[in-house]
């Protein structure tokens, strides 16, 4: 430390034996961590202390994610591109934030997972013409691998959907060959 460093640092850690207030908004829900243990914070007024707990905020109402295209081969071997997005909120914030590091990242991860499964087992000509039934059934699907991580999906559905050709560049060369 230089100078009067040293100073700021004894200050900063006599604070965190002073009482704060958190404020949770009505769109958000939270989990106050203290040591091992975790509870619910619920919208509105919350006093911890900073030197035992740390609060930590997520928003529970509707969202919606768009997930990255998706190559996918499909039943009849086709490849198409896949775009969904996925409509969710957040119905037992304790398995949310206590359950997952990245809360998003398990959404988006789990999602993609769940569109590959259910449209790999189809064809394209199912897809094209079952539209609404496919986004039933990757709705279900979609549902029942987020809800053990406390999210309720509403919907899933595509948003893009189309032909594609996978392409690999073959040595040094640049030469482009489809698979």
């Amino acid at each position: 430390m230089t100078g009067f460093e040293w100073i700021g640092h004894i200050i900063e850690w006599l604070g965190s034996f002073i009482p704060r207030i958190l404020h949770v908004k009505c769109t958000h829900e939270g989990v106050m961590f203290s040591g091992s243990k975790s509870r619910v914070l619920k919208p509105g007024m919350h006093v911890y202390l900073p030197f035992y707990s740390e609060p930590m905020l997520y928003p529970v109402k509707r969202q919606t994610i768009n997930l990255p295209g998706q190559v996918i081969m499909l039943k009849d071997g086709k490849e198409v591109l896949a775009n969904v997005a996925v409509v969710y909120e957040v119905c037992d914030i304790q398995k949310a934030l206590v359950e997952t590091y990245d809360l998003e990242d398990t959404v988006r991860d789990v999602s993609q997972g769940s569109v590959k499964r259910v449209l790999s087992e189809k064809t394209i000509e199912e897809v094209q013409n079952n539209q609404h039934d496919i986004d039933i059934i990757l709705s279900r699907k979609v549902r029942s691998n987020l809800y053990p991580f406390g999210i309720k999906v509403i919907k899933a559905f595509i948003t893009d959907f189309g032909r594609t050709k996978i392409l690999r560049l073959v040595g040094d060369k640049k030469d482009v060959t489809p698979l």
